[in-house]
């Protein structure tokens, strides 16, 4: 009884001591996992749900209602040794809920393949042209064109993406009443 009563305490600190090791806010999440995707709930910096107002040299590229695209002036164009086309910044109601990273050559896609593989892992493959990670709290696709090389890499907030679907639903169904 006190041998059973031990393993108990023992199984009991030991399951503790992990529980508190996973909260620890100075747990650092290493590349390479959906985990680390979540880690980085946004992108250079600036996290996903920030209001628009927070952000400064926005250029309007699209208006869908409550979906805006924007790019940014004097936007570093360069992720590692990828060279990039554009960056746009997508707010959703007011806050950001995505941003999509564009390449336009073939090199340039395939590094930055290499760096979203390095960052999230190996995803799921769609078809050979589309892969996509799914974390908890974000979530990222890669697109290529077959034709031109060119590849795209999205980087969202999975709640505010939910909300952007049942927006774009909505739209939709009131849309074909039209019809």
């Amino acid at each position: 009884m006190l041998r059973s009563a031990m393993l108990c305490l023992v199984a009991s600190t030991a399951i503790s001591t992990a529980l508190h090791a996973q909260d620890t806010p100075n747990t650092t999440i290493h590349p390479g996992s959906p985990a680390y995707l979540d880690s980085l709930d946004g992108f250079r910096g600036v996290k996903f749900g920030t209001e628009f107002g927070k952000f400064t040299g926005l250029v309007l590229d699209q208006d869908r209602g409550k979906l805006k695209l924007y790019t940014k002036k004097n936007e570093d164009l360069t992720l590692g040794l990828a060279k990039l086309s554009a960056i746009v910044y997508h707010f959703f109601d007011g806050k950001l809920q995505a941003v999509t990273i564009h390449t336009t050559s073939m090199p340039d896609g395939r590094t930055l393949t290499a760096i979203a593989n390095s960052g999230f892992g190996a995803g799921t493959k769609l078809d050979p042209y589309n892969t996509i990670w799914q974390g908890e709290t974000a979530w990222a696709q890669l697109s290529q064109n077959e034709g031109t090389g060119e590849v795209t890499l999205t980087i969202g907030d999975a709640e505010i993406s939910r909300d952007l679907g049942n927006y774009e639903q909505q739209q939709a169904q009131e849309a074909a009443a039209q019809l």
